[in-house]
């Protein structure tokens, strides 16, 4: 499996990389991180290439989670051999640690700033970096490799830096990049409970035998709660109705507080959490039963219980010897995840309030652009002789299933019906929509800060007050607005302009530039049009160009005070800078329509 998936998938990047001018390493990085993204693994990326021999250095991208306090360093080890699969030994991963260690330790001791430009990317990462570290974040090494990690390689051991300070390792290799962006769409995550407290953690079963579901009641330590977090992170909260858990609330606060003026008293104050699971191994003894081992364990309520009992450990030095929580556990299989867990949700999650927007992944809006996608042919692309479709991606890992199911000849129809650069997921629909409508600070804060914002406060208002504007028309526009945003990005990263640097970020103020524009004038880019030819215009491409090149010497030059692009990017003052920039629409005047009063 794993090789043809990695043959397949080099090769559809090769071809990725010679449409958009980037280089293979760039698109395969860029395209695993997103998913990494999508599934938790990591915070927000920020691409950051370095490399320097003798000795040896190496980057390729850092993520924060200030809230979590670590500080993600990235490295991508592509092979793109057409022989046999590779292996990453322990030698060749060791080599990839200690180069991150390297640029880690340079950039704590400024021995970067005079080999880096201070407008790029690496210089970038280099004082975040050195931020973090100063903040005591802890430092987590993560090597992306299209090899497959090897056999002898049982367990990844935390590596220690050069000041004496452990950072976590996690790999992703080909198995575990296959496992998330093959037919499954979804990365296991295995919990054994006897690597945490010996023989496993005692329950209560709360079901009865014919029952269509088990239910478990259990009581976790608060060190074991921690430990599992630690290791996975926000990828035990993906079905959770909080998308982002920060220490800011009155619910963390309080949690926070008591786990240090009370810990004792922590289960009687705290509701506990609610969890669930596709999978749990039982063990029976004289003691009771014991939960020996979970699979795809996901905390539905509690997510700020957990994430603070974290934090508090690894950022206040809380003992949490004392603190116990609650939990209780049900079983849910595979299939009926997607209707059974937002219902856990909405009842569970009495801490605070719940929006629509939090339980938004089975909302009518996504069902029916699944269902317009799967129905309505697009008109020929210049130059080619059939329709073709584009596929909204509503659920995780739709478009691989669907190939997965068919055989070698149906797969081929499919791909021809279903090209994957016409692929889009719920995160790019978000994107595309949010640049419209001129909030290019927001799409800088990351997929998911993004969708929140664009569940919250585009769709449901908008679906609430008028749900028929969502037909076969707003379908086109979207379809429209895929197309621009996907040629823009090909644009810039061919641009003579383009300095190798924050594409993300110049295409989402580029695009929202030209939007401010339009509406300042009462009128609209024909969407129909763009639609209808399945290709941009060349006048419209000038001007985007135009608006991109603009957009790029805005987020070089950061506010005084600023020094950090990625971050600058992010805030509301760099739009009033890009705003304040002039453009031009005139060239485009004929793709332009009027809105209705």
């Amino acid at each position: 499996m794993s090789e043809d998936f990695r043959q397949e998938l080099l090769a559809g990047f090769r071809v990725e990389a010679e449409a958009s001018g980037e280089y293979l390493q760039s698109v395969f990085f860029d395209a695993v991180v997103r998913e990494m993204e999508d599934v938790g693994s990591t915070g927000q990326v920020q691409p950051a290439y370095f490399r320097s021999e003798r000795p040896f250095v190496c980057l390729d991208g850092i993520a924060i989670d200030a809230v979590e306090g670590r500080l993600d360093l990235l490295v991508l080890d592509l092979r793109d051999t057409r022989d046999e699969l590779p292996t990453l030994n322990r030698t060749q991963m060791q080599r990839f640690l200690q180069g991150l260690d390297r640029f880690r330790n340079l950039a704590c001791a400024k021995g970067l700033e005079s080999r880096l430009e201070t407008t790029s990317p690496e210089y970038d990462a280099a004082l975040r970096i050195a931020d973090m570290v100063e903040q005591g974040a802890s430092t987590r090494f993560i090597v992306i490799t299209d090899a497959a990690l090897s056999e002898r390689i049982r367990d990844l051991e935390d590596f220690e830096m050069a000041d004496g300070k452990p950072a976590r390792v996690s790999v992703w290799d080909i198995n575990r990049i296959a496992s998330v962006m093959g037919p499954s769409g979804v990365d296991d995550i295995e919990i054994d409970f006897r690597e945490y407290s010996g023989g496993g953690l005692a329950c209560l079963p709360a079901h009865v035998n014919d029952e269509e579901y088990e239910s478990y009641l259990a009581v976790v330590p608060g060190n074991i709660l921690a430990d599992i977090y630690g290791t996975h992170g926000a990828r035990l909260l993906e079905q959770n109705v909080r998308s982002f858990l920060q220490a800011r609330g009155k619910v963390n606060k309080g949690i926070r507080k008591s786990l240090h003026d009370e810990p004792q008293m922590f289960f009687a104050y705290n509701n506990g959490i609610t969890a669930t699971a596709e999978a749990v191994t039982i063990e029976h003894g004289d003691g009771g039963e014991k939960i020996r081992a979970v699979r795809n364990l996901q905390i539905v309520n509690g997510g700020q219980t957990t994430a603070s009992i974290f934090t508090s450990r690894a950022k206040d030095n809380i003992n949490l010897d004392r603190v116990f929580v609650q939990m209780k556990l049900a079983v849910i299989p595979a299939e009926t995840v997607e209707t059974i867990v937002p219902n856990i949700s909405r009842y569970a999650n009495t801490q605070n309030k719940v929006s629509d927007a939090d339980l938004f992944s089975n909302h009518p809006f996504h069902i029916r652009l699944e269902e317009f996608s799967r129905r309505i042919w697009a008109p020929p692309a210049p130059g080619a002789a059939s329709q073709t479709k584009w596929f909204y991606e509503r659920a995780r890992g739709q478009y691989a299933d669907a190939r997965a199911r068919l055989s070698a000849s149906q797969r081929k129809r499919f791909d021809r019906e279903h090209p994957k650069r016409q692929m889009f997921t719920k995160t790019d629909l978000a994107k595309y929509e949010m640049v419209w409508r001129q909030a290019p600070q927001i799409v800088s804060l990351g997929a998911q800060k993004n969708f929140a914002e664009f569940a919250d406060t585009v769709v449901l208002e908008r679906w609430n007050r008028a749900e028929r504007e969502f037909d076969v028309g707003y379908w086109r526009s979207v379809v429209a607005k895929a197309l621009i945003f996907r040629v823009t990005e090909n644009l810039v990263s061919k641009a003579q302009w383009y300095e190798r640097g924050y594409r993300a970020n110049i295409v989402a103020y580029g695009i929202s530039r030209i939007a401010k524009e339009l509406s300042d004038t009462k009128r609209s880019l024909d969407f129909d049009r763009v639609y209808n030819e399945q290709d941009v215009p060349q006048a419209l491409l000038e001007t985007i160009s135009l608006a991109c090149e603009s957009a790029q010497t805005i987020l070089l030059n950061p506010a005084e005070g600023v020094r950090n692009i990625s971050e600058w990017a992010k805030r509301p003052a760099c739009w009033d800078a890009m705003q304040s920039t002039a453009v031009g629409i005139a060239p485009i005047e004929a793709m332009l329509i009027d809105l209705p009063e």
